[in-house]
């Protein structure tokens, strides 16, 4: 039991270390989210199969977010089964309803006017759009901030010539560190550069200020001829 108790706290502890206490640190209320507990899964229905919740055993409370232990909401349960129920698995090309919502969110949330439909492009997941983007640098440089879910760093390192690492827990520099990695890639011929930029960052979980996403566009335009975030 001793035993038991000092993992769950070294556990605990290496998510403080990740993030954990950012809004703890920057005295900012974390962010509250109000569920129904008849939304909680039961443990039978995640604990035989749930890579979350056996991968480390009953010791550890697994704190990560990739699952959640709610239930998803109604109308997506129904709107799988209906697919479901035709009995065919088979590709999709998406509606264009879906286009439109996906413009109209963009209109509203970002003030994306200029948004055209024929840029957007559909991905099983995330991991096949992070590949997907650094192949914008035509095999040039990628700048990547650290720490980072491995996926990214692992799409740099398969297709990129040159990468460049920001440290994002060393805030007062984190800009002009990219707009210094920015210079040597080009400094070493990189004509083409990717910025794969993480909001919200994971792991830390840190949410970019509205200041810092426009400190982080600016660089972007001035660099244009080479750079894409």
């Amino acid at each position: 039991k001793n035993q038991h108790f000092k993992d769950k706290m070294l556990f605990f502890k290496a998510w403080l270390s990740l993030g954990g206490s950012w809004h703890w640190r920057h005295k900012m209320k974390p962010p509250i989210v109000y569920m129904s507990t008849s939304s909680l899964l039961e443990p039978a229905t995640w604990f035989d199969d749930s890579t979350k919740w056996t991968r480390l055993g009953a010791a550890v409370l697994p704190f990560w977010v990739a699952d959640m232990d709610f239930k998803a909401a109604e109308p997506i349960q129904s709107a799988v089964c209906r697919r479901a129920a035709t009995g065919s698995y088979g590709y999709a090309t998406p509606s264009l309803k879906l286009k439109e919502a996906i413009i109209a969110n963009c209109r509203e949330c970002w003030n994306a006017e200029s948004c055209d439909p024929k840029w957007i492009r559909f991905h099983p997941g995330l991991i096949c759009g992070l590949y997907q983007a650094v192949r914008l640098a035509q095999g040039g440089g990628v700048i990547v901030p650290v720490p980072i879910y491995p996926p990214f760093l692992n799409a740099a390192r398969d297709t990129a010539s040159a990468i460049r690492l920001v440290d994002v827990s060393k805030e007062d520099s984190i800009f002009k560190n990219i707009e210094k990695a920015v210079c040597e890639l080009k400094a070493q011929g990189q004509n083409q550069i990717v910025i794969l930029w993480c909001s919200p960052h994971n792991p830390t979980g840190r949410v970019w200020r509205r200041s810092e996403l426009e400190h982080l566009a600016n660089i972007v335009r001035r660099h244009a001829d080479e750079i894409t975030a």
